[in-house]
């Protein structure tokens, strides 16, 4: 007998001998002769019980450090199909704070086995338990475009209740789901049923050209309970802006319940759309809440009008310095990214963020701090154009602790990043268990890598054989960015 001394690749071959060993167990069970019975048999059970366990066990290989154990693990997969959707969801905790490695996995299972899961999620949304109904929203939001046949069912849930990931779900499917959200937005539905509809066509609209829209009565819309929810949609779409800016005045002038927070974190980043809403922003500068302060900011910053940007930079210094050390530094990227976004006009930010960053390196949890100050205020001095943030950023890249967290912050908003090429490529195969870096899954850092490779274009050439390999990648939507990448970099 060979005996394989690499672990690793046993892995494939322990779970068929385990699975091989529990169906002989199995037939030792005589399988009922008395015709369906409304409890299952032993032998049954058993059975369920041994198919539970070789899915879990193919779905935790999937991102293995093996390559051969991870395509056996893919190739299972796909050919047990939509058997495998009630294992995804068995965690108990799979929508809570500890579930988050089980939603890595069940993602990549879902977005493997692809149409075949299709029925099950279904059936699972069209459940009387509301949990259910969420685990089936969530895991078509998974597919994409793959759960275009479950349009229908998706559109039929949308009209009877709000629900978690629904709506995630409408957007994935694309192109296909904006003749019966149009339809949602006509005057015959009620006020939230429109307002509802009109947010995921605002959504869709930001990846690909939605057909125009036309309301007959926006007043009535933006007087509703949901006005507010209403007037950044129609700014967003570009619909009635006069009437929606109005809107927002309004609100922060009655002290509307909530408003301040709708109004600040509906128009964070949301570019030159939001400029109709410039004077209620300006405003928000001044709120006693730091989050707000620095979400108008970032609204600002999006709009670009010169005459802004002294006061912008100003707030988001102060902001900076309050933030760098203490109990609050998780605000401290609310405040670093619009100074990025600013580019060369946030110079003035340069000396604030190079202090927090050097001092996050000192602290009694550097970890910590460096994931909260320095990736995201080196990221903001690359923005900027600060030259030295790019040695730090391929610093940042190469370690495997902070890999994953930089290149996420860096295809948030994707640029021309030549001189991180040699640091991205190892990114295209970085396989770390279910993790790689910070609160991602690897699958993740692999697709973002290929999107910053991609925004780098032909200077990125040297990556040009990592990203034909990446073609091969077990994530279709790896495999996209990759695809998208490599026409960037080649210029077709």
């Amino acid at each position: 007998m060979t005996i394989v001394r690499d672990p690793r690749r046993r892995f494939a071959s322990v779970v068929a001998s385990l699975a091989a060993v529990a169906f002989a167990i199995v037939a030792c069970f005589p399988a009922s002769s008395y015709g369906q019975r409304p409890e299952p048999t032993v032998r049954e059970s058993f059975q369920a019980l041994v198919d539970e366990w070789t899915i879990r066990g193919w779905i935790t290989a999937l991102d293995d450090e093996d390559e051969s154990v991870r395509r056996q693990a893919a190739r299972e997969l796909r050919e047990i199909g939509g058997r495998a959707v009630p294992t995804i969801f068995e965690p108990f905790d799979f929508f809570g704070s500890t579930g988050s490695r089980e939603r890595d996995a069940g993602q990549l299972a879902l977005m493997i086995i692809g149409d075949a899961a299709v029925p099950p999620l279904v059936e699972r949304l069209r459940d009387a338990d509301s949990w259910n109904r969420k685990c089936g929203a969530w895991g078509l939001s998974v597919l994409g475009d793959a759960a275009r046949p479950a349009l229908p069912a998706l559109i039929a849930t949308f009209d009877r209740e709000e629900l978690d990931y629904l709506g995630d779900a409408l957007v994935a499917v694309g192109a296909a789901a904006v003749p019966p959200l149009l339809e949602r937005t006509s005057a015959k539905n009620p006020p939230s049923l429109r307002i509802r509809a009109l947010r995921l066509l605002s959504l869709m609209a930001t990846r690909s050209p939605v057909p125009p829209i036309e309301l007959f009565d926006p007043a009535a819309l933006l007087e509703s309970p949901d006005g507010l929810d209403a007037a950044e949609i129609f700014l967003r779409l570009g619909l009635h802006t006069e009437l929606a800016a109005a809107r927002v005045a309004r609100a922060l002038e009655r002290n509307e319940q909530n408003a301040r927070w709708l109004v600040a974190q509906g128009f964070s980043g949301a570019g030159p759309q939001a400029a109709p809403v410039r004077p209620s922003l300006l405003r928000l500068l001044d709120d006693p809440e730091l989050y707000l302060r620095c979400k108008a900011a970032d609204g600002l910053a999006s709009i670009g009008d010169p005459a802004d940007r002294d006061r912008v930079v100003a707030v988001l210094v102060a902001a900076l310095r309050e933030t760098a050390s203490g109990d609050r530094t998780y605000l401290f990227e609310d405040a670093a990214t619009p100074v990025g976004r600013l580019g060369a006009a946030g110079g003035a930010a340069v000396p604030v963020l190079q202090s927090a960053i050097e001092d996050a390196k000192k602290g009694a949890y550097p970890l910590s701090r460096i994931f909260d100050v320095a990736i995201p205020g080196t990221v903001a001095l690359w923005r900027i154009g600060v030259p030295s943030a790019g040695s730090a950023l391929v610093e940042l890249l190469r370690n495997p602790e902070t890999c994953g967290r930089t290149v996420m912050a860096m295809a948030n908003e994707p640029r021309g990043s030549a001189f991180a090429v040699s640091a991205l490529v190892p990114l295209l195969s970085r396989r770390d268990g279910s993790r790689c870096g910070y609160h991602f899954a690897s699958w993740a850092i692999r697709e973002a890598a290929a999107r910053v490779l991609g925004a780098t274009g032909r200077d990125a050439r040297e990556a040009i054989p990592a990203l034909e390999s990446a073609l091969e990648d077990d994530v279709p939507r790896v495999r996209a960015a990759t695809a998208g990448a490599l026409r960037a970099i080649r210029g077709s």
